[in-house]
């Protein structure tokens, strides 16, 4: 065949092809694993210096929760206004903390199992 040197300069030029290729394939998943770990060790924690701790290093989560959390409570409660709750509180722990329900109230259309948030206010 007249044209046989053709299939082999394109043998070679696609064998070369994959080897480079793979060569940048591996190189791109380095990068990227190298990223993911950094972003991950950074994110996950904060060294802080404690002044308790004669210069020895805490490591604190930084998914902590606040301690507390403020709730305004209003509406067909008993003693509206705003209260400190433990974080993880619920919708029903904040009508308590307000003496609970009057009379009046309606607590059909409130989740009384939700948590509440920070800042929030719980309507009766």
């Amino acid at each position: 065949m007249p044209f046989e040197f053709l299939d082999e300069i394109r043998s070679k030029l696609f064998n070369e092809l994959d080897l480079q290729g793979s060569i940048g394939l591996v190189v791109t998943l380095a990068v990227v694993i190298a990223i993911a770990a950094f972003n991950v060790s950074s994110s996950s924690s904060l060294e802080s210096k404690d002044s308790n701790d004669n210069g020895n290093l805490s490591v604190q989560s930084s998914d902590a929760l606040p301690a507390l959390v403020s709730v305004y409570v209003s509406g067909e409660v008993e003693s509206p206004g705003v209260f400190e709750l433990s974080s993880g509180s619920r919708v029903c722990d904040a009508i308590e903390a307000a003496g609970g329900i009057t009379d009046k109230a309606s607590i059909d259309t409130l989740n009384l199992a939700r948590k509440v948030s920070d800042g929030e206010h719980v309507f009766v």
